[in-house]
């Protein structure tokens, strides 16, 4: 076998595991696509999307009205749980 009939298989193999890779990750979009969609659609209902509960209740809500905070206030809420738990903490020593 020559150095070119070599590189064309090669290439083959490259396009053929290219292909596969393709087709695997279109079909796990197809089954993750409609929860994404229910997710950033505001007007959706959101009966199949559960978010879990992390201390910040109204976090589901403003994810779906597109309503993120911004990073001051993130920021400031994070150092205020932050004072928060030391307080707590201070509290049990």
């Amino acid at each position: 076998m020559n150095r070119g009939a070599a590189a064309a298989v090669g290439l083959v193999v490259l396009l053929v595991a290219l292909v596969v890779t393709l087709l695997l990750v279109a079909r796990s979009w197809e089954s993750v696509a409609p929860q994404a969609i229910e997710v950033t659609n505001p007007s959706g209902s959101d009966v199949n999307v559960r978010f879990s509960e992390h201390g910040e209740g109204e976090a589901g809500d403003a994810l779906r009205r597109g309503d993120l905070p911004n990073l001051r206030q993130a920021r400031q809420a994070t150092d205020a749980r932050a004072e928060e738990t030391q307080r707590a903490l201070a509290e049990v020593d």
